[in-house]
């Protein structure tokens, strides 16, 4: 998500405060700190049902590991289509091709729409032997994209839901509505067709909020959308990369799990620069090890915002073979830890 600057919004108080309670401004709720309701096993085995029934194969991805670390020496497999030693950049904002162009990377998440690369400054990049990767929302329509029309408003079209007070301009969305898959079909192949190595879906977690207000098939609605994503994609481009970020619980189905090319997660060991305790996101790092085991990358974000320590936080990241990433929650510079 994206802020829109020098944008001021004013709501009634009663207004701000129902769409406080409904929203979380910074986290997925399955990180959260004293979450009863979303660390519960009897939530986390009611997902897990719901997933698995996605599939009709109950019991067919089981998770196991051990408490232990898993350095990359120990990998279960070869980490496929992105080393882990690569240098990953993040920017949404403020970036062009002469910057990608001078940026030492290997991997570029980036907004089309910001960037406005043409299908031969892509084939460019890649010249450099640099992956260039396309960031798409699926869970929130953005105000500021092409498809938005000036008479959209939450429930009109009937698919848009309230605007997100923490991100003016974004509101979510029923991403099992037809008429919003059609607009996210229509993006992904726009996106294949540019040139671009893969998308980063961004609010596939968005389920989870779905879930809380009683719509029991969100996740089941949720993997089946991301499935028919990399259906379109790869059968335009077999190579093109499928990288969810967060919502890991959802590889417990094997249709999804197999979509996927690798995943991203925010906020794994780190929420406004304090360490999350082992329990609290141990169930989401046993997810992201049967990613990464099963042969596929995972791309781990912090931002700096919360003044974390990135000297740990790298250290966690190479000790688990994952690819880390520290930026400004608004993703609009590179930070270079290296300085």
């Amino acid at each position: 998500m994206k802020i829109i600057p020098n944008k001021i919004i004013i709501l009634p108080m009663v207004t701000i405060l129902s769409l406080l309670f409904l929203f979380s401004c910074s986290f997925p709720d399955d990180i959260k700190l004293n979450d009863n309701k979303t660390n519960s096993s009897t939530y986390n085995t009611d997902v897990t049902r719901e997933v698995l029934s996605a599939d009709n194969k109950p019991g067919s991805l089981v998770l196991q590991h051990s408490s232990k670390s898993d350095p990359c020496k120990d990998k279960a497999a070869e980490i496929k289509t992105i080393d882990p030693g690569s240098r990953l950049i993040i920017i949404l904002q403020n970036i062009n091709f002469e910057d990608l162009i001078e940026e030492q990377f290997d991997i570029a998440i980036i907004d089309p729409d910001d960037s406005n690369l043409s299908s031969q400054e892509i084939k460019e990049l890649k010249g450099q032997e640099k992956k260039i990767i396309s960031y798409l929302s699926i869970g929130e329509a953005e105000e500021y994209r092409s498809y938005w029309q000036e008479d959209w408003e939450p429930g009109k079209p009937e698919f848009i839901d309230m605007e997100n007070p923490c991100w003016p301009g974004n509101y979510r969305v029923n991403y099992w509505h037809k008429q919003w898959q059609s607009i996210i079909f229509e993006k992904i192949e726009e996106i294949v067709v540019m040139g671009y190595d893969g998308a980063y879906l961004d609010l596939v977690d968005a389920y989870e909020f779905y879930r809380s207000q009683g719509r029991g098939s969100a996740s089941y609605e949720m993997i089946q959308f991301i499935v028919e994503i990399s259906k379109r994609a790869k059968s335009m481009n077999p190579s093109f990369l499928i990288i969810p970020q967060n919502g890991e619980k959802l590889i417990a189905s094997e249709s999804y799990f197999n979509a996927i090319d690798g995943a991203g997660r925010e906020n794994l060991w780190f929420i406004d620069g304090d360490r999350i305790e082992h329990e609290d996101n141990k169930q989401s790092l046993e997810h992201l090890l049967k990613i990464r085991q099963s042969g596929k990358f995972v791309f781990v974000i912090e931002y700096i915002d919360g003044e974390i320590p990135i000297g740990e936080f790298e250290l966690l990241a190479e000790e688990y073979c994952f690819i880390p990433y520290v930026g400004t929650k608004n993703l609009d510079v590179i930070i270079d830890t290296e300085k």
